[in-house]
Order: C-alpha cells, then structure tokens, then sequence
C-alpha cells in the first residue's frame, strides 16, 4: 500500500514537473509585443503540418489527432488549402477518401515556424549563466532520451 502510494507520488511529479516545462511557451508569448513568437503549441495549422510532414492523412485522421470535429477540421484544412500549404487528393484506390498533403509551401511555413520558435527560446536562455545553460542542456538530453520511450 505505502509502495503504490509512493509510486503514485512520483508519478505525480513527474506528471507537474512536466507541465511546469509549458512554462516556456508562456514566457514566449509575453515576448509577442516584442516580436516574440505565436506559439505553435496554440496553432492547430501548424501541428497538421507537423503530422503532414510525416505522411498524408484523411481529415478523420487529422481529426482524431487534435481532437477536433470534423466541421472545425474542414474549415482549418479550406484555409490551409487557400493559403497554398495544403492539398487535397483524392484516394486512387477509392475517390470517397480524400488524403491531405502537405505542399512545399507548407513546409517551409513549418521550417520558419520551427526557427522562429528556436531563435525565441535562444533568447531567453541566453540571460542564463553558463553552469545553468550546461545544466538544462544536460537535463534535456536526458528528458528526450526518456520522452522517446513513450508511445505518443
């Protein structure tokens, strides 16, 4: 009983310690007036891009993955069509499953996301100390190293 107490207990500050790392984006946002960064975390276009990179997937798919229904999906997939950053295709095997590409447009929509987001949080830590910046660098290594694990 004590043990699973324990367990529980760990696994609850992991679970906090966790989500004090969203911290970040919040520090980011307030940099926004700045000209900070809107925070990709936020913007569900920028994850379908994310998941598009990997492959095409149907509006269901996209769907489930941000848990959005299909009517919010369908009007977040017009405007990344409108934008040129998506594509819609029609299945070859069956014209009822209409598939999401993402176009090269998008991508480096992605890739300037991603760098606008790095050159935020290089920012950021570089008010840190040296001994700290080591620090983080080695506490982050060893968070994805674990993260990896999961099956997300």
């Amino acid at each position: 009983m004590a043990q699973d107490r324990s367990k529980q207990d760990k696994k609850d500050k992991i679970a906090d310690s966790m989500l004090s790392l969203i911290r970040i984006f919040r520090i980011m946002s307030h940099e926004k007036g700045k000209g900070g960064v809107k925070l990709p975390p936020l913007d569900p276009q920028y994850w379908i891009l994310g998941f598009l990179k990997k492959g095409d997937l149907t509006m269901t798919e996209l769907g489930t993955m941000l848990h959005r229904s299909k009517p919010n999906m369908t009007a977040i997939i017009n405007d990344l069509t409108d934008k040129g950053m998506v594509m819609r295709n029609s299945d070859k095997d069956d014209r009822r499953i209409v598939k999401i590409s993402i176009t090269e447009k998008g991508r480096k929509f992605l890739a300037r996301k991603k760098q606008d987001v790095k050159t935020s949080i290089q920012k950021n830590i570089a008010q840190l100390g040296r001994e700290d910046i080591k620090r983080l660098e080695s506490a982050l290594d060893e968070v994805n190293r674990i993260i990896t694990k999961l099956d997300m």
